[in-house]
């Protein structure tokens, strides 16, 4: 007497398939997930880089107004320019 399972044709191959097909879509379900959290981290950095540039272009603005109120303070200011050199006259003879 044998002791050894039998199998019927076809049927360790069909089951054997069937399980390939399940990993196959388990993959393919985890590589579509993977793909679209690239993407959503790809469109985060492109925002957060546009959002850090805003605010160094202000902080640049601020920078320089800042460096122009000084300049006028002390004197050495574009609107002190303009009241310098009023009172000289030139005479040709």
């Amino acid at each position: 007497m044998s002791t050894a399972p039998k199998f019927n044709a076809g049927e360790p191959r069909g089951e054997g398939q069937e399980k390939a097909d399940q990993w196959a879509d388990a993959a393919q379900s985890a590589h579509d997930t993977a793909q679209n959290a690239a993407q959503s981290t790809k469109q985060s950095a492109e925002h957060a880089g546009g959002l850090m540039q805003q605010a160094g272009d202000q902080m640049m603005g601020m920078a320089y107004g800042a460096a122009e109120a000084i300049k006028n303070a002390v004197g050495m200011g574009s609107n002190n320019n303009t009241t310098t050199n009023k009172s000289s006259s030139t005479t040709k003879y």
